[in-house]
């Protein structure tokens, strides 16, 4: 039989080999996870009864037509709310912010309530086609959307996290994918 003797310049190579492991002193970034009652909770008021025209200076532009309710953007106004009083600056992770949209009447007036989206703000990394936002798409129904929960129940959302159409229409607003004018640009509320 063959034994190998381990010598001690052999155990110091052992524990020099072991401390040579690349070392991560940070955490892997993680998820937001947004909560039902963190979503119910938002109610800072960003932009209220903006229309979702593209012209004028009180729009949030949409400039295509709402993928869930298949409406004109012109033929609605919209509230935005978000978790902060100013949406400004580098976006921190953890922000969160809703929008409400609300269908016209035939007077052009704000009537019946319509979908909700969400978008909340990742880590860096998490979805750069996307603003490294996370997005939800919740269809109005008064059973889910109402004075309990007024921004829509997380679990009814038709579609959630990394969607392919938000991004599509939020990249133009870079850098911070927030729509303000309807025009990008990606500036301030």
């Amino acid at each position: 039989m063959y034994y190998r003797t381990i010598t001690p310049v052999t155990i110091v190579f052992l524990l020099t080999m072991v401390g040579c492991a690349p070392k991560s002193s940070e955490p892997a970034p993680t998820e937001t996870v947004l909560s039902q009652t963190q979503l119910n909770a938002i109610t800072q008021v960003v932009k209220a009864n903006a229309t979702g025209a593209v012209e004028g200076t009180n729009s949030i532009g949409h400039v295509i037509t709402d993928p869930i309710i298949n409406a004109d953007p012109s033929a609605t106004f919209r509230d935005v709310l978000a978790n902060t009083a100013t949406l400004t600056g580098a976006i921190p992770q953890g922000t969160v912010v809703v929008k409400r949209i609300f269908l016209k009447n035939g007077g052009g007036n704000k009537a019946d309530r319509s979908n909700v989206y969400v978008m909340v703000k990742q880590y860096a990394g998490y979805y750069p086609e996307g603003g490294d936002w996370s997005y939800y798409a919740i269809k109005y129904d008064p059973a889910v959307i109402n004075a309990n929960t007024p921004n829509g129940i997380i679990a009814s959302a038709l579609l959630t996290g990394k969607i392919g159409i938000c991004q599509d229409c939020h990249k133009r607003a870079a850098p911070d994918f927030l729509y303000t004018t309807g025009s990008g640009g990606g500036s301030s509320y």
